[in-house]
C-alpha cells in the first residue's frame, strides 16, 4: 500500500541497463520508454504482488518480490535513479518471515516497512523493517489466530505511518479470531494492537484489503466481501477506535462488489475499485463523497480495449485525478472526478508485463508500474510509460433519463483525441466522434444504456461512457 502522499506521487524508475529512454517531448500516444524484467539476474526477486515502489532519503526506490532471490523466499530491492535494479536483501524464512505482499511504505525515521505474508515465529508471517543497505528487523510476528495473516492472495497493503504517534496501521485478509481478518496498529516500541477483529456476522464486512488515513489519522478501509449487502464494504475506525460501516456493496444498480482499492480525494472523498460487477461484470470506479455512491465508471474490455476488473490500488494525483490498473488484460486507466475514463496503456502480456495489481507511481509526465506476471521471462515486470499529451475522452448523454416505450430519446456524444467510435447497447454501429440523434426508446419495460467507445488513431489509447434510461408506464 502506498504510505503517503510523498509515495503516491513519486517514482519506480527500474529500467533495464542500457535501456534508451524516450525523448522529453510527450507523444500523442502514451507509451513505453523501458521495460526491466525480474529474473533477469540469478538473485532477482519473481512476482510482485501488490506491490509498489517507494522513494526513500537516498534518492533510490525500494520495493518487493514475493518469490526469488538467494532463497526463493522473496526480496527487498533497490532501483537507482539510472534504472540499476539490485537485490539488497533475500529473506531466508524463520523467524524473519517470507513472502513479502503489499509493497514498502517509510517508517518516521526513514527506514523501510512491510509486510512478509510467511513464516515468522508464529508462522503466519511478520511486520518488517529494512535499512536502506538491506538489513531487515523483524517488528512484530502475526500469529493467525489473534492478528491474523495474508498470503499472495489477499493481503493487505504496506502499513501506514500515523504522523502523530508514529505507530504503523494496517490490516491482514484473514484469520484473528472469527478468521475474517482484522485491522491493526504497532507501536513504535513493538506494542502489537488489533483495533478490529472483522466477525462471522457478515454484516461486518469479511476479508479487509486496503486502508487509507483521513486527516484527523481515522483510518477508512475496505472489505472485499461481506457487510449487509454481502458484496464488501467500506469502513472506517475513529481515531477514538470505534468502527463503523460507511457504505455495503450490493448487486443492485450495477455498482459493483468487491471492492479491491481505496484513496482519499482532495475534496474529501474516497474514491476506489471494484473488481467485480458493474453492467458489464467487469469491474467499476467508484466515488464516496458526502455519503452518496457513484459509479463513476462500468469497465468494458470488448470492443475497445480497457483491460478488466480493476484490482491495485487507486492514486489521485495532484490534479485529483484517478489513476489505477485492471487487472485482467491488464491495462493502466485514468479517470476524472467528472466520470471521464480514458484508457492509456494496455500490457501485451509475455513481451511486456501482465495482471498489474500494485499502485501506480506518477513522476512529471510518467507512469511507473509493476506487473505481477509476464515480461520476457514470464516473472513480472517493472515498466516505465511517457503519458500521452492528448488522452482521448468519450462523453455521452442520454435524455429524458426515464421514458415510455417508443418514446424519443436524445442521444449526445463527444469524442476527444480520438479517431473512431463506436455505439452499442440500446443502439450500434460506427459513429462520428461526436453528434446528437434521436432514437425511439425500447418498447419492453426496464433499465438501457446507451454506450459510446472511442479509439486513437494508433489504436493503443481508448475511453469509452454509457448512459441509462429507465423505461417505464
Amino acid at each position: 500500500m502506498i504510505a503517503n502522499p510523498r509515495a503516491w506521487l513519486s517514482a519506480l524508475a527500474v529500467a533495464m541497463a542500457g535501456a534508451a529512454m524516450a525523448p522529453a517531448a510527450l507523444a500523442a500516444d502514451t507509451t513505453q520508454t523501458w521495460r526491466y524484467n525480474l529474473g533477469t539476474r540469478a538473485d532477482d526477486g519473481r512476482y510482485p504482488a501488490f506491490s509498489n515502489l517507494v522513494l526513500a532519503s537516498d534518492g533510490n526506490y525500494y520495493g518487493t518480490t514475493s518469490q526469488g532471490g538467494t532463497n526463493n523466499l522473496g526480496t527487498v530491492f533497490r532501483v537507482a535513479p539510472d534504472g540499476t535494479q539490485r537485490t539488497i536483501h533475500s529473506f531466508v524464512g524463520g523467524a524473519e518471515g517470507c513472502t513479502p505482499t503489499g509493497g514498502l511504505s517509510l517508517n518516521a525515521a526513514g527506514a523501510l516497512v512491510g509486510i512478509a505474508s510467511g513464516c515468522g515465529a508464529g508462522g503466519a508471517g511478520t511486520v518488517f523493517r529494512s535499512s536502506l543497505n538491506g538489513t531487515v528487523v523483524v517488528l512484530y510476528a502475526f500469529t493467525a489466530a489473534t492478528d491474523g495473516y495474508n498470503n499472495t492472495n489477499c493481503s493487505g497493503r504496506a502499513p501506514i505511518l500515523r504522523a502523530s504517534d508514529s505507530f504503523l496501521v494496517g490490516s491482514n485478509c484473514y484469520g484473528g479470531p472469527f478468521s475474517y481478518g482484522t485491522a491493526w496498529e504497532l507501536a513504535p516500541n513493538g506494542r502489537f494492537n488489533v483495533l478490529h477483529n472483522f466477525n462471522e456476522t457478515w454484516a461486518d464486512g469479511l476479508y479487509p484489503r486496503d486502508i487509507a488515513l483521513l486527516p484527523d489519522e481515522s483510518i477508512v478501509g475496505i472489505t472485499q466481501d461481506g457487510g449487509i449487502g454481502g458484496r464488501g464494504t467500506v469502513y472506517r475506525i475513529a481515531a477514538s477506535g470505534n468502527y463503523s460501516i460507511i457504505y455495503d456493496f450490493t448487486y443492485q444498480g450495477h455498482e459493483g462488489y468487491g471492492p479491491q482499492g481505496i484513496a482519499v480525494g482532495p475534496d474529501g472523498g474516497f474514491y476506489g475499485v471494484n473488481y467485480y460487477g458493474g453492467q458489464f461484470g467487469q469491474g467499476t470506479v467508484f466515488q464516496l463523497l458526502n455519503g452518496n455512491y457513484k459509479t463513476l465508471h462500468h469497465v468494458y474490455n470488448s470492443i475497445v480495449r480497457e483491460g478488466g476488473n480493476p484490482y491495485g490500488k487507486p492514486v489521485i494525483d495532484a490534479n485529483g485525478v484517478i489513476w489505477g490498473s485492471t487487472y485482467n488484460s491488464g491495462a493502466i486507466f485514468r479517470v476524472t472526478r467528472a466520470g471521464v475514463y480514458s484508457t492509456m496503456y494496455v500490457f501485451a502480456g509475455s513481451g511486456d508485463g501482465a495482471n498489474p495489481d500494485g499502485a501506480l507511481a506518477l513522476s512529471g509526465n510518467s507512469i511507473f508500474a509493476t506487473t505481477r506476471t509476464g515480461g520476457t521471462l514470464g516473472f513480472g515486470s517493472t515498466v516505465r510509460l511517457a503519458i500521452g499529451a492528448n488522452p482521448p475522452s468519450a462523453t455521452i448523454t442520454a435524455k429524458p433519463a426515464r421514458v415510455t416505450p417508443g418514446q424519443a430519446v436524445t442521444v449526445k456524444w463527444t469524442g476527444k483525441n480520438v479517431a473512431t467510435c463506436t455505439a452499442s447497447g440500446a443502439w450500434s454501429g460506427a459513429l462520428a466522434k461526436s453528434g446528437t440523434t434521436t432514437l425511439a426508446a425500447p418498447t419492453g419495460y426496464g433499465r438501457y444504456y446507451y454506450w459510446v467507445g472511442c479509439t486513437s488513431a494508433s489504436g493503443n489509447n481508448t475511453s469509452s461512457a454509457l448512459a441509462e434510461i429507465t423505461v417505464a408506464p
